[in-house]
């Protein structure tokens, strides 16, 4: 299942696809919802915040990418897009990106989830728009 979402607030759009779908063929097995920004203008696309994580077993350790939140104003200019900055100097290895995927258990806590997360791109948008930050890259 598939769904657009279009936020619009001052000069400041955002359009995000939201598509779940339950995998059982793929560990870890559970129910998939992916966040994929389709157009932003007024608005940096990337606006979820992720860290790289080590997960597995001592032995055999790998680096996977995190989502942890949908990205604060203030984290469009400290956390740079798509990877995490090779000198943090200080700033938490976190980085922003333009789509999120998330597994959960069932269908009901997805749902849930994807609630809350748009309510909080949906305040995002209009922060941003009503502070004035966005700036060209």
């Amino acid at each position: 299942m598939s769904q657009e979402y279009v936020y619009t607030y001052g000069g400041t759009s955002l359009t995000l696809q939201v598509t779940s779908r339950m995998d059982t063929n793929i560990p870890p097995l559970g129910y998939y919802v992916i966040f994929t920004v389709q157009m932003a203008d007024g608005i940096r696309p990337e606006i979820f915040v992720h860290d790289n994580a080590n997960v597995g077993s001592a032995g055999e350790q790998v680096l996977k990418r995190r989502f942890l939140c949908v990205t604060k104003p203030s984290d469009l200019e400290t956390y740079p897009a798509n990877e995490p900055a090779e000198d943090n100097d200080g700033v938490p290895p976190f980085y922003r990106r333009s789509s999120a995927t998330i597994v959960f258990d069932s269908p009901g806590q997805a749902e849930e989830a994807i609630s809350l997360i748009l309510l909080h791109v949906s305040q995002l948008v209009r922060a941003v728009s009503e502070l004035g930050i966005y700036e060209e890259e």
